[in-house]
């Protein structure tokens, strides 16, 4: 069943009130790697980023957060 444009837009329009973006730039190459890693884990390339970034604020400051 494909998506309606009204639903399209309510995603949207949730997404920017519940979520900040941040944009990532990584060398040729290393996205594919990434995203074998994610795979491998069974995560998604988002969900395998922001563990690795929650593990590294973990380990600098002793706080956990989650993302």
């Amino acid at each position: 069943m494909a998506i309606s444009e009204a639903q399209k837009r309510a995603v949207a329009k949730y997404n920017a009130k519940s979520y900040d973006r941040l944009e990532l730039k990584v060398a040729k190459g290393k996205k594919d790697i990434i995203q074998g890693i994610a795979e491998k884990q069974g995560k998604s390339v988002n969900g395998y980023i922001k563990e690795a970034v929650e593990g590294k604020i973990k380990a600098d400051t002793g706080q956990d957060i989650d993302l």
